[in-house]
């Protein structure tokens, strides 16, 4: 069966200024009145011109369609009437897309288009409705139909069906036709949590859905500069870290600070953290008598400071010996090969010689390499044992603060 051709129909009307010397008849106030007139008609005949161009060329894809579709190219008709109901809207126009998706079996998209057509009143709206009911009752036997609104309406609602294929829907309330079976939906806004959830339609049942998306908090940036490393910062019970503390985002709201260290007075107070913005706090923690002071983790991990010197005193003894294999050894063995004459009888001893420096100086690099290795380790078991020995002394402590406006180097001197 064939697509319904259909006439757009409807000239669109143009006002004509009327003729005559009418200047001189006229007052100045007259005069004015012509003139805003005039100024205001000239205004509207572009839109007026817009419009025929549009309907014109709407036309022209319409008749394009109807061609590919009385050809059986339905598919290829779907683009032309698409672009013709997007320049000229028309119920016409959206029910030959109906009757070509319908003829393609693509019941779900025929039923919409014939809808849609059904909310005005036009030449072949009867047929329309026919359709529009055979459709329905063949599209229960296997689906069914899914009224969704949203909070707040514009949301992309992402619908994977049991068979695996997707549907996507921007705005609500929509309805859609959904395959029997579980149905997964996924709905998002760029200022709201994302929300998913399954349903399991049967075929024939008519379900409405509302999804409530969730807003998400605006966020804002903490700053919090203490006297003493190691302290622990929390907001509202909340840890955000140790000090020295970069610029941290966090939602907005209100909340209590508290910065807390053993052996120290725990600093409390009341902060606001606004959208992108920097809430800044410099805290100065005071020892507290009545407990001592917080002992630092040791980094060396309670190994003996024995270990250290050893290891220390056995690196630099192989790096002795490393320089007296390359130096003692290898050196003098190069220069005997190459005071040899370069003649064929002294080959062989040449050879020999090259070979044995090579083999002290292999054993010069593993030696020294080897050395190396104990000795840096030695030196930073000692080194880390004395400082977590030794009283705390001034500090400059590097950090990186972040903010709305991007990040700055930042530093924090203790003592």
């Amino acid at each position: 069966m064939g697509i319904e051709s259909h006439n757009l129909g409807g000239d669109f009307g143009r006002a004509r200024p009327s003729g005559g010397c009418l200047w001189a008849l006229l007052g100045l106030r007259t005069l004015l009145t012509v003139l805003v007139a005039l100024m205001a008609w000239t205004t509207a005949i572009a839109p007026a011109h817009a419009a025929d161009d549009d309907r014109q060329r709407a036309e022209k894809l319409i008749q394009e369609g109807l061609n590919l579709a009385r050809s059986k190219q339905f598919r290829e008709a779907i683009p032309k009437f698409e672009a013709a109901l997007k320049l000229y809207p028309h119920p016409e126009t959206q029910h030959n897309l109906g009757r070509a998706h319908e003829e393609l079996g693509e019941l779900d998209k025929a039923y919409d288009y014939f809808a849609k057509a059904l909310q005005q009143d036009y030449v072949f709206a009867a047929d329309g409705r026919t359709r529009l009911a055979r459709i329905e009752a063949e599209l229960r036997k296997t689906n069914g139909r899914l009224t969704v609104r949203t909070t707040p309406s514009v949301v992309t609602v992402l619908m994977i069906f049991p068979n695996g294929k997707e549907d996507t829907r921007v705005s609500s309330p929509f309805q859609a036709w959904v395959p029997a079976g579980r149905t997964k939906l996924v709905s998002s806004n760029p200022s709201f949590k994302t929300s998913e959830q399954t349903l399991d339609l049967v075929p024939g049942e008519d379900r409405e859905l509302n999804i409530v998306l969730v807003p998400l908090a605006k966020k804002g940036f903490v700053q919090v500069s203490v006297n003493v490393a190691g302290a622990t910062i929390s907001l509202s019970g909340e840890v955000l870290g140790k000090s020295p503390l970069a610029s941290t985002p966090w939602d907005e709201g209100v909340y209590d600070l508290e910065v807390k260290l053993k052996g120290y007075v725990t600093h409390r107070e009341s902060v606001i953290v606004k959208p992108d913005s920097v809430v800044s706090v410099n805290v100065a923690l005071r020892p507290d008598a009545s407990s001592p002071p917080e002992v630092v983790d040791d980094p060396t991990g309670g190994v003996p400071s024995w270990i250290g010197w050893t290891l220390l005193g056995t690196g630099i003894a192989a790096g002795g010996v490393a320089t007296y294999l390359q130096f003692g050894k290898a050196k003098p063995l190069e220069r005997e090969a190459n005071a040899l004459d370069p003649i064929p009888e002294t080959q062989d001893e040449y050879d020999r010689l090259r070979n044995r420096a090579l083999k002290y100086q292999t054993s010069a690099i593993v030696t020294g390499i080897t050395g190396g290795v104990l000795a840096a380790t030695g030196l930073y078991l000692l080194l880390a044992e004395s400082e977590t020995s030794e009283a705390r002394a001034p500090a400059f402590l590097p950090g990186l603060a972040l903010g709305p406006d991007g990040g700055m180097v930042t530093g924090q001197f203790s003592f």
